[in-house]
C-alpha cells in the first residue's frame, strides 16, 4: 500500500507507529499515559488520511472473524457444552454464509496474546466479528505479565473499535457467572473491570438472551440500539436415526415418563436435586447425558435411588436422537441466582428441537417463553409432585405442539434472522 514508487510506504509509518502505542500500553506511567494518548490522536488522523489514499476512498470493507477457540473445536470435535456449541455454530455460519475470514489464533501463550494485541492495532477500516468470552480479554490472576497482558488486550480492542466496525458475540456474562457458578477466580474485580472496558458505545452486541442484553445495558450504560439478541439455538431434527439411538429407543419404556437430562453433569449444579427428584416417583425415569457425571453411578447405588440410568457423554448429534425418543428434557437451573435469570438455557432449544416437551424451574428466560401447552415449569421442590401428576395423554398433546414451533429454535433460522449475523 503506496502513494507511489518513490514515496515512504504508509504501512511502514503505521507499524512504527503502532508499536509506539503497543509499548506506551505495556508501562503505564503518567509520562507514557500522555505519549499514548498522542500517538492514539496521530493514528486517528493518519487513518483518514490513508483512507482517502485507497482507491479514492472507495475500499471495500474487509470482514474478519477473530476465532481463538471455535476452530480448535471444530478440528478435534470436542464440543462438550452449550457455549462452545454456539461458538463453533456461529463461526461456522460466519465463514461459510456471510462470507468472514477466519483469524485463527491458538494456544494460550505470550506470543498467542502479541497475535491478538497486535490483530487489532493493525486494522482499520474493516469488519470484525469477536466471539466472547475469550481467554485473552480476562487473562491475569496472580500472574503479573499476564495481568499486563490482558490489559493491553483490551486496550488494544478498545482502540480498534474506533478505526473499525466491530461486532461482539456475547454467550456470557464471566463476572456473573464466577460468583454463581461458584467458579474459583483470584480477582473477580479484574473481572469486572475488564467487561466494564469491553462493553463500550463503539461496539456493536448480539446477546444470548434478551436478559443479559438489559443487564448489558443498564450495568455498562452501552446503547440499546446497537444491541440485538439472538439466543442459543439447537440443532435440525434428523428423521434417521444412528444405531446408538435406535438402541435406546427399543429400551425404554412406553409405560413411564421418560425424562432426559443433557448437559455438564458436575456437582453444584442442582444435579443431585433433579435426581433426588425421581427417587420415590416410581411413574417416571430419568436418563442423564453428558461430561464430568462420574460421580452419579456411586450417588444412585448409595441413595438407592433404581429410576435414573448415566448414559456417559454422548457427541451432540447422538444425543439430539437420543433426547428426540423422550418425553421431558429438564432444566435444573437455580432461579435464586441472577446468573441463570440472564442466561438462556442452550437446553430448551436443544429439547424444543427434538420435539420434546420440558420441565424447568421458573428462570426468566424460560418463562419469558413458557407456555403451558408446551412444557411445564415450577421450583425443584415441586418437581416429585408435577411428575406424579403428569399424564402420557398431556405429553403426546405438549409434544404436538413442540413440533410446530421446533423450527424457529433451530440454529438455522435464528441465524439467518438476526441481522448483525449478516450485515
Amino acid at each position: 500500500m503506496c502513494v507511489d514508487n518513490n514515496s515512504t510506504k504508509i504501512e511502514d509509518v503505521e507499524v512504527l507507529i503502532l508499536k509506539l502505542f503497543l509499548l506506551t500500553s505495556i508501562y503505564e506511567t503518567d509520562k507514557m499515559r500522555k505519549l499514548g494518548a498522542m500517538i492514539t490522536k496521530i493514528i486517528d488522523s493518519r487513518k483518514m488520511l490513508v483512507s482517502s489514499m485507497i482507491n479514492g476512498d472507495k475500499k471495500r470493507m474487509k470482514k474478519y472473524l477473530l476465532d481463538c477457540d471455535a476452530f480448535r473445536m471444530k478440528k478435534t470435535h470436542s464440543v462438550t457444552e452449550g457455549g462452545m456449541s454456539r461458538s463453533l455454530t456461529i463461526r461456522n455460519y460466519l465463514v461459510n454464509c456471510s462470507k468472514y475470514k477466519a483469524i485463527e489464533i491458538s494456544g494460550n501463550s505470550t506470543i498467542s496474546a502479541f497475535q491478538v494485541i497486535w490483530f487489532f492495532l493493525r486494522h482499520f477500516d474493516n469488519q470484525i466479528f469477536v466471539l466472547y468470552p475469550t481467554r485473552f480479554f480476562l487473562m491475569g490472576g496472580n500472574n503479573k505479565a499476564n495481568r499486563m497482558l490482558g490489559n493491553v488486550t483490551v486496550k488494544a480492542f478498545r482502540f480498534a473499535a474506533k478505526r473499525n466496525r466491530i461486532i461482539m458475540d456475547v454467550s456470557d456474562i464471566k463476572y456473573e457467572q464466577f460468583i454463581d457458578l461458584e467458579i474459583p477466580c483470584p480477582d473477580l474485580s479484574l473481572i469486572e473491570s475488564r467487561e466494564k472496558a469491553i462493553f463500550c458505545n463503539s461496539v456493536d452486541f448480539t446477546f444470548a438472551s434478551g436478559s443479559m442484553k438489559e443487564y448489558a445495558v443498564e450495568k455498562y450504560k452501552i446503547d440499546e440500539h446497537r444491541c440485538e439478541v439472538c439466543i442459543n439455538g439447537g440443532r435440525r431434527y434428523e428423521e434417521s436415526l444412528n444405531s446408538e439411538a435406535i438402541t435406546f429407543k427399543g429400551k425404554i419404556s412406553n409405560q413411564h415418563v421418560n425424562c432426559v437430562y443433557a448437559g455438564t453433569l458436575n456437582k453444584g449444579r442442582m444435579i443431585d436435586k433433579m435426581i433426588n427428584s425421581f427417587k420415590d416417583v416410581t411413574s417416571a425415569r430419568l436418563y442423564l447425558m453428558g461430561p464430568m457425571g462420574e460421580w452419579i453411578e456411586n450417588y444412585l447405588v448409595e441413595n438407592e435411588i433404581n429410576n435414573v440410568i448415566y448414559l456417559g457423554a454422548k457427541d451432540e448429534g447422538t444425543a439430539h436422537q437420543i433426547v428426540s425418543q423422550c418425553d421431558l428434557g429438564l432444566i435444573p437451573y437455580d432461579e435464586k441466582r441472577l446468573y441463570y435469570n440472564i442466561a438462556y438455557p442452550t437446553k430448551l432449544s436443544f429439547y424444543i428441537t427434538a420435539g420434546i416437551s420440558y420441565i424447568s424451574t421458573p428462570v426468566k428466560e424460560v418463562m419469558k417463553l413458557h407456555d403451558g401447552r408446551i412444557g411445564y415449569t415450577g421450583m425443584i421442590e415441586e418437581w416429585p409432585s408435577i411428575l406424579r401428576d403428569i399424564k402420557k395423554e398431556e405429553i403426546i398433546n405438549k409434544k404436538k405442539n413442540v413440533k410446530g414451533i421446533r423450527n424457529e429454535f433451530t440454529w438455522e433460522y435464528i441465524l439467518q434472522n438476526c441481522k448483525l449475523m449478516n450485515v
